[in-house]
């Protein structure tokens, strides 16, 4: 057998086997999906837990009363133009507040307090808050969080608590309460749509897979 007849067969069921097997592996991931959206919801429908202190990842996407104070004086600002913010035109130019709060044990986390109007923050230094929020996991970011040359934030990031020499926890609580006025901060907190598309991808790489193999017997039916 030639050398090319042999690269030939090998690349062609190299690809068969490797599309196959990622339509096999969407199917896990449909299956994975669909226990993290279950899990989520289950936890969002559970009463609100007492934050009082660090919680482990049993307590991710729980409901919590937070009671504490806001130390605004480190405040990160995430910069964001208004989109379905109450009382503001969308296209306006604001920021998101990210601070800590500390807890009745003394411990701190960051708060996704809400979106401010404007550039500057005009609220006072510290701020004793009683509020419902969700304990949110951070997303794994497709790009980095902080651009240190313009000191800008461009989503709540763990490396936060790095930044403001805070141990560091694997979540943040975001602000679930108010909104019903034209005050700020006007909280952004809106229950996850986790997307599932993993059937219509399995289904992609299965076809392609398929008419792979029918060119490749094609081919070995034509070969004289």
């Amino acid at each position: 057998m030639r050398a090319k007849s042999v690269f030939f067969h090998v690349i062609i069921l190299a690809a068969i086997i490797g599309t196959a097997a990622l339509g096999v592996w969407q199917l896990h991931r449909r299956e994975w999906k669909h226990a993290l959206i279950a899990e989520t919801s289950a936890r969002l429908g559970l009463p609100p837990v007492n934050l009082t202190g660090p919680v482990d990842d049993h307590f991710h996407w729980r409901y919590a009363k937070l009671s504490g104070t806001v130390d605004y004086t480190h405040a990160l600002k995430i910069p964001r133009f208004a989109k379905d913010i109450r009382c503001v035109a969308d296209g306006t130019h604001g920021m998101i507040i990210v601070a800590p709060v500390r807890l009745a044990d003394g411990s701190q986390v960051l708060l996704r307090t809400g979106w401010f109007q404007g550039d500057a923050l005009d609220h006072p230094a510290r701020e004793h808050i009683q509020i419902i929020g969700v304990i949110h996991p951070f997303i794994s970011p497709w790009m980095a969080p902080y651009d240190a040359a313009s000191d800008s934030w461009f989503l709540p990031a763990p490396e936060m608590y790095d930044h403001l020499t805070l141990p560091r926890l694997d979540y943040y609580v975001d602000n679930a309460s108010g909104g019903q006025n034209c005050h700020f901060p006007q909280p952004l907190w809106e229950e996850p749509e986790l997307p599932d598309n993993h059937l219509q991808y399995a289904i992609t790489w299965f076809a392609l897979a398929a008419v792979l193999t029918g060119m490749y017997a094609f081919a070995l039916v034509r070969k004289p």
